[in-house]
């Protein structure tokens, strides 16, 4: 539900940008009112050579001529989506009648594929101009051929966007695009162009940005760049596992760590890659002093040591503090069943 909240907010109507600039004009000289001294004074002659103040100027507005985006409109920028190629529970086939609101509805209801449809025709009939409805559909599009399960096709179409740091894109000093698109954005193009490195140094250039702004920010908004930043740090540590390189995502993760509320959390995902590179021993020392976590990292660590008997129990005794109506109930049972399985106990698993 929280995705579909996100993406409907991208395909409501958006505000209304800035379509002027402002110049100066001079204005006509107005001519001050004759000095007339009753009794002519010494300083009678210096006074009409005073010159005039400057003229009070004028402000008008020059409309900008409007920006084309028709490049990122074409027919052949969207793919077609195939059933077969996306999870049974998206498989819906697409209603006849295509609009705004039948894509808000589809992302409601978390009807992806059919927004995703949705998505692509209506920016086919977008105007070219319109560059804020074309990133916003954009955005749905991508970020639904995601949740789908579809990277590479979403890679691909990406592409269409070349390269999002040129003058084009920009207007006054501000970009034109969506935070979240252009985040989006630098992984897909990764994954599109097979290029790991032009998406890392592509998060790079967003948290200069970020840092950039969050100088220049009030104090209200600063915290809105900080999360940000955040953000992207981990997507890097990320992208440095897709590249299949570990030990820089585990000396990345740990310029990451901070004293606030979320340092437990960073040091779970940082014992979970101590475990996917097989240091147990390092991913214990860091779940020693988080309490909430533990829970599911000590089984883990059990596992990965290969003794599934005790990891079973261990992941019982944590079954029995978790209510069965929620996701981590499945995954303890999943991870239970693995242990009988390797413990040889097929009997129990079924």
């Amino acid at each position: 539900m929280g995705a579909s909240k996100t993406l409907c907010q991208y395909v409501r109507s958006p505000l209304a940008g800035d379509t002027a600039d402002l110049t100066l004009e001079a204005a006509r000289d107005i001519p001050l009112p004759p000095s007339t001294p009753s009794t002519p004074g010494p300083w009678a002659n210096q006074e009409r050579n005073i010159p005039s103040p400057a003229p009070e100027p004028t402000v008008t507005i020059i409309d900008r001529e409007a920006k084309s985006f028709s490049f990122l409109i074409r027919p052949e920028n969207f793919l077609e989506i195939p059933q077969q190629d996306v999870p049974i529970p998206f498989r819906e086939e697409q209603p006849d009648q295509i609009s705004r609101k039948g894509l808000l509805e589809a992302l409601h209801d978390g009807h992806y594929r059919v927004a995703a449809l949705f998505a692509g025709e209506l920016l086919k009939a977008c105007n070219d101009t319109d560059h804020e409805t074309i990133f916003r559909l954009l955005y749905v599009r991508l970020a639904c051929l995601q949740i789908v399960g579809l990277n590479s096709q979403a890679g691909q179409e990406s592409k269409c966007l070349q390269d999002v740091t040129l003058a084009l894109f920009r207007d006054r000093g501000r970009h034109l695009m969506p935070w979240e698109l252009r985040v989006l954005v630098a992984r897909l193009q990764a994954i599109g162009f097979k290029d790991w490195r032009r998406g890392i140094m592509s998060y790079y250039e967003l948290a200069r940005e970020a840092r950039f702004e969050a100088r220049r920010a009030p104090v209200s908004e600063r915290q809105i760049w900080g999360m940000r930043l955040r953000d992207l740090g981990l997507r890097v540590a990320n992208a440095l596992i897709e590249t299949k390189d570990l030990q820089g995502a585990i000396q990345h993760l740990k310029t990451l760590f901070t004293d606030g509320e979320d340092a437990g959390v960073m040091k779970t995902r940082l014992a979970l890659l101590y475990l996917r590179c097989g240091e147990v021993d390092a991913a214990k020392r860091c779940f020693d002093l988080i309490d909430e976590h533990s829970r599911f990292l000590h089984p883990l660590c059990t596992m990965a040591e290969g003794d599934f008997t005790t990891a079973a129990d261990l992941w019982t005794a944590v079954k029995s503090n978790i209510d069965e109506a929620t996701d981590e109930a499945a995954m303890v049972d999943q991870a239970i069943a693995i242990c009988k399985l390797y413990d040889g106990q097929v009997h129990e698993v079924r």
